[in-house]
This record gives structure tokens, sequence and C-alpha cells, in this order.
């Protein structure tokens, strides 16, 4: 597919603000045509081209299924399988990566271990610096996108920061704002 095609797609998802239901494609249920061949067959490997948000490849692995998904854009299957508020016990995309990930954060801040937790929502090549760096705290927590460069930065700086000890925040490019104001945002989030 053409690089134009596939930056017309990551603007109809980015224009959705993570909610890429709202897309004309999109569904909330499998599909009747694969529940209805997930019922006369035995779980084996599936491959889902064009899995969008991943709701064909959860319903095919919650039925035993091993799956495969594939899009040719990152958001949706990012958006599909993130956020601090979602249950991560039902989704085992990635060998439930998210769960896991999110139980050893959850282990950390019980430690009485000096902690900070970075999470970038999704990443992006670029140089850095160029954007606006947004901190937010996990509650605000939607799927966007952040230069690989600024997580970097955002990383070296919160382990200099006594601001940042005993927070967990997400950060995203914004282009917006003072590209450099992002350094005084720790000391605004609570801490957990």
């Amino acid at each position: 597919m053409p690089s134009s095609q596939i930056k017309k797609y990551r603007f109809l998802y980015k224009r959705t603000k993570g909610d890429a239901g709202k897309l004309p494609w999109a569904h909330k249920e499998p599909t009747k045509f694969l529940s209805d061949i997930v019922q006369k067959r035995e779980p084996g490997r599936a491959l889902d081209v064009g899995c969008g948000s991943g709701v064909d490849s959860v319903y095919l692995a919650n039925h035993g299924w091993n799956v495969t998904s594939l899009d040719l854009v990152e958001e949706p299957i990012s958006e599909g399988s993130s956020g601090p508020l979602r249950d991560h016990t039902q989704n085992p995309r990635f060998g439930y990566v998210a769960y896991w990930k999110t139980k050893g954060e959850d282990y950390l801040k019980a430690s009485g271990i000096p902690f900070t937790i970075v999470g970038p929502t999704g990443f992006v090549d670029g140089p850095g610096g160029e954007l606006g760096i947004r901190i937010v705290s996990c509650t605000e927590y939607k799927m966007d996108t952040i230069r690989r460069s600024d997580v970097a930065a955002v990383t070296v700086e919160a382990l200099n920061n006594p601001d940042a000890i005993g927070k967990s925040f997400f950060v995203e490019n914004s282009e917006a704002g003072d590209k450099d104001a992002w350094s005084n945002m720790f000391k605004l989030l609570q801490p957990e």
C-alpha cells in the first residue's frame, strides 16, 4: 500500500481520539462469519490481517486459537490492547503482557522502594525535541504518540528529578506549548 494511503489511515484513527469504534469499518463484536467458523473448527493458528483494534483477534484467542494480528498502522492495535484502566486479564494479546506489566508496577509501588514509572503512549520514530511533551497522570491516559527519543529524554530527566519519585505517568508529544516546559510538570503530578 502506498505511504499516502497509510498516512490517510493514521489520520482517520487519530481523528477518533482513541475510540477506533467510531470508524465506519469498526465493530465491537466478532464478525458473524468468524464466529460461525470458530464454532465448526478446532482451535489452531490464525492470521488476522487488517486486524484494526483486534476484536476478532481477541475473540479467536479467547477460544483457544494462536493468533498473529497485523495491521498497516499501529494506532488501532495499540488502542485495542492498552490503557491503564482496561481489564488486562481479558486481553491475551502478546501473552497478557499488559496484565503482567500492570502487576509488576503494582508490586513495585507496594514494595516501599522509591520508583518512577514512565508510560509512553504509542512509540513513533523521528527526531526528539521538535515537539512539545505532555506528562499526564495515568487516569488521563489516551492513545496518542510520542517519539522514542523524547521518551528517553523524559526518562533521563525523571531519574535526576526528585519531584518524579513515587509517581506514575504517561508521556505524549504535543504540538502546542513550550518544548522545554515539560521538565517542570513532575511536581504537578500526585504521588501514588
